[in-house]
């Protein structure tokens, strides 16, 4: 037992020594190429940031765990050898009375031979702290890219689990108020507990609950519009990879996109001076022999940071992000037409009730028609042209179904093979029932009735408006307007009646040149009316 006892009482100072010699030593590893000044070409080669560095890492816990356990071991040996190695099953409360740890000496000799080989390749990482910052962000970089990967993992896995959840509290929504809506109590309500029955009874009590169902149409909606904002962030997760990135040409090379390597590279006709290297190491771009290019993990990063390098700046003029960002929308716009132009292919059906969603298609030429009133459109010169439209949903119409029904469904709750927008102002939805078809805007309040919709555009009136002189003469014949002849008739009248009538005026305004003596008869009769109104005027004033 004098063996063992000796041995747990000094091993302990002994291990501390000789991890940090141990560490000193092998610190040489990781400080070899700042020594040398050979950092740069070192981190700059295809494996020097990633394999390297984790290669350096590796040896040096080979070798400290290799001088470590001959160390200890000649230690151990040369102690047990001199004072025996009897008593190895003991309790160590025989040496140490005071400890509470219920162990024997052989026990608490292997734990603190553990803790020191733990020591020691902390001192690795303690070395490893001290020595340049390039070598450190290296570690860092190798820990982000795993941190980045089991993130985007995890988040994927999150968001499906959510969207899950999600889809089965809107079905579960729904199912509840429609057991409400056909019993008009929630006894006995198959899709909740009784606990959470009762807590939407209380809630159906209280003041602020307006609508006379368990779940109001704004939880609906808000839950709905949460499902597709979930959809659409899995989607945009599922899609960047489909996107891809873009690259340019500049004055004296090019710039890929290498999705195969997962590299932004960047090609020089010629070896890059001095300025534009200390630029490139800079912004994260390092050469790779290998390739012959710079290089540079292929993310959206890789593009912030060449826009920071000058040397590489694109022929076009703009900067590398808004090259990639014009990519991202034109990949966007391409991926949303397809489906917009296969859709209005459709027919409703018409051997059944049906009714049709029709919704302004896009462009430039129609952006003054989305989302306007009737009236507006109306007072702007507009019609509700089909040509303007594209169809976007038809299904059967079920009995009862009202204008309204579909206005609230294609808001709150879109059937799955919905592919356009929520139902909105402009948009027209076509009844099909009895064999009838019937039109109708979507208006501010309500819907406006549209034949024209149904009915192709009268271009022969279109054509007479343009062409013929006045409205009286819109009889479905285009430019019927008079003859020569006709005209010259017309305008001969036209002379005649003028002279009549200004022979009429002259007669009343004078008689005969034979009856002058009356004419002026006439003046002096004037005259003395005038003066006599004259005379009545001053007698009034005077009285």
């Amino acid at each position: 037992m004098d063996g063992w006892s000796a041995l747990l009482q000094n091993i302990s100072t002994f291990i501390l020594i000789l991890a940090l010699v141990i560490g000193f030593f092998v610190s040489g590893i990781f400080s070899d190429e700042f020594q040398t000044k050979a950092d740069s070409i070192f981190f700059s080669t295809r494996l020097g940031r990633n394999k390297g560095v984790l290669s350096k890492i590796g040896a040096g816990l080979t070798i400290v765990s290799a001088f470590y356990a001959a160390f200890v071991f000649l230690y151990t040996f040369i102690v047990l050898s001199v004072l025996g190695t009897d008593g190895a099953n003991c309790p160590i409360q025989l040496d140490l009375w005071r400890s509470a740890y219920n162990v024997t000496f052989l026990q608490a000799y292997l734990l603190i031979v553990a803790g020191g080989l733990a020591l020691a390749g902390l001192g690795i990482i303690f070395y490893l702290l001290l020595r340049r910052q390039a070598l450190i962000e290296s570690v860092g970089t190798l820990f982000v890219r795993i941190l980045r990967m089991i993130h985007c993992g995890r988040l994927a896995d999150k968001l499906e689990k959510k969207l899950e959840s999600l889809e089965k509290s809107q079905e579960t929504m729904k199912a509840v108020n429609a057991y409400y809506r056909k019993h008009k109590t929630l006894d006995g309500c198959p899709h909740l507990p009784p606990e959470e029955l009762e807590k939407l009874k209380a809630d159906m009590a209280s003041s602020w609950h307006l609508e006379d169902k368990p779940f109001a149409t704004w939880a609906l909606s808000n839950n709905s519009a949460e499902i597709r904002r979930v959809k659409d962030r899995i989607k945009s997760l599922s899609q960047q990879k489909e996107i891809g990135f873009v690259g340019w040409e500049f004055d004296g090379g090019k710039v890929e996109a290498n999705t195969e390597a997962n590299r932004l590279q960047i090609f020089f006709e010629d070896k890059p001076d001095e300025a534009t290297r200390e630029a490139l190491k800079s912004n994260g771009f390092r050469w790779s022999p290998k390739a012959g290019a710079w290089q540079r993990q292929l993310t959206s990063n890789a593009y912030y940071a060449a826009d920071y390098v000058k040397a590489i700046a694109p022929l076009t003029g703009e900067k590398p992000t808004e090259l990639q960002r014009a990519h991202i929308r034109q990949q966007k716009v391409a991926a949303q037409e397809q489906p917009a132009q296969e859709q209005p292919e459709q027919e409703a059906p018409q051997d059944k009730d049906t009714f049709s969603i029709y919704q302004i298609k896009g462009g430039d030429e129609t952006r003054d028609l989305r989302f306007e009133p009737y009236d507006r459109l109306i007072a702007a010169g507009h019609r509700v042209d089909p040509k303007n439209y594209a169809l976007v949903y038809s299904a059967p119409l079920t009995p009862g179904t009202s204008l309204e029904d579909i206005y609230t469904r294609f808001n709150i709750e879109h059937p799955k093979d919905f592919k356009g927008h929520s139902l909105s102002v402009s948009d027209v939805v076509v009844l099909h029932q009895n064999g009838q078809d019937t039109a109708h805007y979507v208006d501010s309040f309500g819907y406006k009735k549209v034949p024209e919709f149904l009915q192709p555009e009268n271009y022969l009136k279109t054509a007479e408006q343009t062409t013929e002189q006045n409205y009286n003469m819109i009889d479905g014949q285009i430019n019927n307007t008079p003859t020569v002849a006709e005209l010259e008739a017309k305008l001969t009248l036209r002379k005649l009646s003028r002279l009549t009538r200004n022979v009429a005026r002259q007669q009343k305004r004078k008689r005969s040149p034979l009856s002058g003596r009356s004419l002026k008869q006439r003046k002096n009769r004037h005259r003395r009316n005038r003066q006599n109104r004259k005379h009545r005027i001053w007698k009034g004033a005077d009285a």
